[in-house]
């Protein structure tokens, strides 16, 4: 996908804000429990997993909403500038109830940061350093080249596991897998081919040699 000046918004990665949610209007959990009502609590925890990591793995600036570590509801008040402290409060039980998606969130914010890649300053860069991998439908995957490594980030949203065909054979570490993200090695793939778990997340690197 080439980078086209004449037909281009915007010109620089920072000059567009990922988000998916704000203060204002719902939170991202509110607005799960009302758009899958009939789905399990772990169901909803996986696609605001899966939301939050496009974010935090996508070009441009990302923006997290405070508490949104933690899933952070407002009771369904969707416009909640005048409402309570009670509905505005950082609900910090809730934090240490799910301490879990709070490391997850942690790792993928640490992955970022020691990844330059994930930062890309200029379209050309974008358009030098990217490259999309051919996927299903739901499925977003691509790889980010750097001169040491190269990172295969598959973002599945359908409610089945799907398997992607990597750019190449190899020894490839999982770093995300939907449950747990950073910097160490969770799992390793040997070959060209990965299953990705439902409505999940999954960032893997190898060498740039292979």
């Amino acid at each position: 996908m080439k980078y086209d000046e004449d037909i281009a918004t915007y010109q620089r990665p920072d000059q567009v804000i990922n988000y998916v949610e704000a203060h204002d209007n719902y939170t991202l959990w509110d607005k799960l429990l009302i758009t899958n009502p009939d789905a399990t609590e772990e169901k909803r925890k996986q696609m605001h997993k899966l939301a939050s990591a496009i974010v935090l793995l996508s070009q441009g600036i990302p923006m997290i909403h405070a508490g949104q570590e933690f899933m952070r509801t407002k009771d369904g008040d969707e416009n909640s500038y005048q409402s309570s402290d009670w509905i505005n409060r950082l609900d910090w039980k809730r934090r240490a109830e799910l301490d879990r998606e709070v490391e997850y969130m942690k790792g993928l914010i640490s992955l970022r940061k020691n990844h330059s890649v994930f930062r890309l300053s200029t379209p050309e860069e974008i358009d030098e350093h990217l490259q999309f991998i051919d996927a299903p439908p739901n499925v977003v995957a691509f790889t980010l080249k750097h001169k040491d490594y190269k990172m295969a980030v598959i973002h599945n949203a359908n409610w089945d596991a799907i398997t992607i065909t990597l750019p190449h054979e190899g020894n490839w570490s999982v770093l995300v897998d939907g449950q747990r993200a950073g910097l160490q090695e969770i799992d390793r793939i040997k070959g060209s081919q990965i299953t990705v778990a439902p409505l999940s997340s999954f960032v893997l690197k190898a060498n740039s040699n292979q």
